[in-house]
């Protein structure tokens, strides 16, 4: 969807096991745009989101993912280009055996 506040895009995918979840939206150019995506990927429960809030004050952005085995996380956040903007990022990894 285009160039508006309030558009919205949302899709839907299930891939390689039960409960596998793809959803994307897209809002456009304006202050409280939002961006999030979806993906559980290769076993029961991997978990991939993202978002995106675009040009100005208060803009973030997180993603997570959740790989090849149960639990495993990837969150990283950015506010970028106003002040107050925040880098925050951690990596916790578990498989089991």
């Amino acid at each position: 969807m285009g160039h508006g506040t309030e558009d919205l895009s949302v899709s839907g995918f299930l891939g390689h096991g039960a409960g596998d979840l793809s959803v994307s939206g897209f809002l456009g150019h304006g202050t409280g745009d939002l961006s999030v995506s979806g993906f559980l990927g290769h076993g029961t429960g991997d978990l991939s989101v993202s978002g995106f809030l675009g040009h100005g004050t208060g803009d973030l952005s997180v993603s997570g993912f959740l790989g090849h085995g149960t639990g495993d996380l990837s969150v990283s956040g950015f506010l970028g280009h106003g002040m107050r903007d925040l880098s925050i990022s951690f990596i916790s990894v578990s498989e089991r055996t």
